[in-house]
C-alpha cells in the first residue's frame, strides 16, 4: 500500500473502515480508508458471468476515516459514483446499516421455511410478514437510540431506505417497515438463501448486529431485541457472534473515551 492510497468498502456494513483501520495500524499504513452506507447497487448474480443489476443506489451516504480527509476523498470516489453524499462521520454511516437492521430478523422469523427444503419463495414480498416488520421496527428502534446518544443525525429505517432509492413515497409517507419493504421494486424478485449459512447472518449479525450491540453498550444503551436475535442466531449456526464478529476491540473503540471519540473519529488513530 501507498501513502495516500483510499480504501473504499462498498459498503463498510457497520464499523468496517474502523476494523480496517484498526487492522493496518500495526503496518503504519499511511492510507485513507472510506465506506458506503450500503452497497452501490442492489444485484444477483443470475449465471456464469451474468449479474444482474436491480437498482443504483441513490443518496448514498459515504463517510471517511480519518475524517480529516472526507472533502477530498468524497469527491474522487463522487467521480465514480456520483450517488455518494458525504457522511458526518464513518458511526453515521455504520449505523444506518440497512441489512443489519432487517435481514437478521427476516433470516430467523423464516427459518423452518428457509431450511424445510420446500419451493423457493421471495425473501422480501414474501418472507416479511407484518409480525416479523414489527421486529425489525423493535431493532431500527434501538438502534435509533444508540445513534442519538452519539449526537448523530437519527434517520429511520423506512428514511433510510427510500434515500437510497428502494422505496416509494407512498410507503416513507406511512411510516412502516412493512410497507417499506413490500414497496420496494429492487427486491421484490429477489429470492431468499437455501440455507442459515449464508451472510444473511453471517455478515449481518457478526458485523452488523453485534457491533451496534457494542457500541449501545459502550454508549450505555440498551439493546434487548437486538441482543436476543444475537443470541438465536448464534445457536441456530452454533457460532458465537459475539466473539467472533465485530467487537469494540476489533474496532480499536475498547478504550475510547464520550469526550474524545469525535476527534478519535476525525483525527484517526
Amino acid at each position: 500500500m501507498r501513502d495516500g492510497q483510499i480504501i473504499f468498502l462498498n459498503p463498510g456494513h457497520t464499523g468496517g473502515a474502523l476494523h480496517v483501520a484498526a487492522l493496518l495500524r500495526r503496518f503504519d499504513a499511511p492510507v485513507k480508508i472510506c465506506e458506503t452506507v450500503t452497497l452501490t447497487y442492489i444485484c444477483r448474480s443470475i449465471g456464469p458471468a451474468a449479474v444482474e443489476v436491480y437498482r443504483r443506489t441513490t443518496n448514498l451516504l459515504c463517510a471517511v476515516f480519518p475524517g480529516k480527509f472526507a472533502s477530498d476523498v468524497v469527491r474522487k470516489i463522487g467521480s465514480i459514483y456520483p450517488a455518494v453524499v458525504a457522511a458526518k462521520n464513518v458511526l453515521e454511516t455504520g449505523l444506518a446499516n440497512i441489512n443489519a437492521i432487517m435481514h437478521p430478523a427476516g433470516m430467523m422469523g423464516n427459518a423452518g421455511r428457509i431450511a424445510g427444503g420446500g419451493r423457493d419463495f421471495c425473501f422480501y414480498s414474501e418472507g416479511i410478514t407484518p409480525a416479523i416488520a414489527n421486529v425489525i421496527a423493535s431493532v431500527d428502534r434501538e438502534r435509533i437510540h444508540v445513534v442519538e446518544k452519539l449526537g448523530l443525525p437519527a434517520r429511520s429505517f423506512v428514511e433510510i431506505f427510500f434515500q437510497a432509492g428502494l422505496t416509494t413515497e407512498r410507503a416513507r409517507s406511512s411510516g412502516s417497515v412493512y410497507e417499506a419493504i413490500h414497496d420496494s421494486a429492487p427486491n421484490r424478485t429477489i429470492k431468499a438463501p437455501k440455507s442459515g449459512d449464508h451472510r444473511y447472518l453471517h455478515e449481518d449479525v457478526g458485523y452488523g448486529l453485534v457491533p451496534i450491540a457494542e457500541i449501545g453498550r459502550w454508549a450505555g444503551v440498551e439493546t434487548p431485541v437486538i441482543d436476543s436475535l444475537i443470541t438465536v442466531a448464534s445457536e441456530m449456526n452454533r457460532i458465537d457472534y459475539r466473539r467472533e464478529g465485530l467487537t469494540l476491540e476489533k474496532m480499536g473503540l475498547a478504550g475510547a473515551k464520550a469526550q474524545t471519540l469525535t476527534t478519535l473519529l476525525h483525527e484517526g488513530f
